[in-house]
């Protein structure tokens, strides 16, 4: 397509928004992206809070951003203005149950694709659900869960069966460990704070029978808006995909010990585990691998834990 922009990131002023800024201010090169912009609902905190420090710190040390867009989550125009400068539109700001659905109708009918970083499983379901026929219709790529919550374990999940499957044999069960150098797992970032808190008070309100006060704002759908969009399309969790993931929550929520002959190493549930095991197995059952356990862990120790292992 020809477009003024290669890339576009949205929700700019965020953690991952600002560290998406400062990642192709350096490296753009290396993505082979040549022209790109940050774009946010406020232009005045987005150069003041993310683009001058940048440029504070690294006066020549990168490729200079375009023009800053001014675009609002809750704008509809302002997001195609957006979504059509760009070939793909990375877009950074959550919780996405909240701020997500409009983003990605302005790029179905911008013909624009559409990158993001969410961990919200449930939430891109239903957007899977709703806009999947659309986006293929349109050649648009509409693809979520690309942050580090799951990129590190659905990565190494698909290279682990798809070794076994160019092998002509199948993965039976797999195991994933992320660690820190003192402890399991890693950081939260704001963002994921918000996504978890949103998603607490949807779930209290919903067993509360409304004694608890309002509801949260349901966002309005788009096709309501715009009557550009066709409803209609495939889930991301299938049964299938929910036979899997119920299966190995109930081993995963375990403490396990290893089985090496001089040491013990103990680990626990990664905190993520309960996001990741779906886009796991929703990854799997995409590519065709036939069905495998998955256990997604936390080593206890970090990577000391590792030490104590025989090589």
């Amino acid at each position: 397509m020809s477009r003024p922009l290669d890339v576009i990131i949205f929700g700019a002023t965020g953690d991952t928004g600002s560290a998406a800024c400062r990642l192709l201010y350096h490296h753009s090169s290396k993505f082979h992206i040549q022209k790109w912009a940050p774009a946010a609902r406020n232009l005045t905190k987005l150069q003041r809070q993310v683009l001058q420090p940048i440029l504070s710190a690294s006066p020549s040390g990168g490729a200079q951003w375009n023009t800053p867009i001014q675009a609002d989550s809750n704008d509809l125009p302002s997001l195609i203005n957006m979504c059509r400068q760009t070939k793909v539109v990375v877009a950074c700001a959550g919780p996405y149950s909240k701020y997500g659905e409009k983003v990605i109708a302005a790029c179905i009918i911008s013909g624009t694709h559409y990158v993001d970083v969410t961990g919200e499983v449930d939430w891109v379901n239903a957007m899977k659900k709703r806009y999947n026929n659309e986006a293929q219709s349109k050649g648009v790529s509409i693809v979520s869960f690309c942050g580090y919550d799951s990129i590190p374990m659905d990565m190494s999940a698909w290279l682990i069966a798809n070794t076994f499957k160019e092998r002509k044999d199948s993965a039976v069960l797999i195991e994933t460990f992320a660690t820190s150098a003192t402890k399991g797992g890693g950081g939260v970032p704001t963002g994921t704070i918000n996504t978890v808190l949103t998603m607490v008070n949807q779930i209290r309100y919903k067993f509360s029978f409304g004694l608890l006060g309002t509801a949260p704002p349901v966002h309005e759908k788009v096709n309501q808006i715009s009557n550009q969009l066709q409803v209609g399309g495939i889930p991301l969790l299938t049964k299938r995909v929910q036979k899997a993931v119920k299966r190995d929550a109930i081993v995963n929520n375990k403490r396990f010990v290893s089985n090496l002959p001089q040491s013990k190493v103990w680990s626990t549930p990664h905190f993520m585990a309960s996001i990741n095991v779906p886009i796991v197995h929703a990854t799997a059952e995409a590519e065709g691998f036939v069905d495998f356990e998955y256990h997604e862990r936390a080593l206890d120790g970090g990577r000391k834990a590792w030490e104590k292992a025989p090589t």
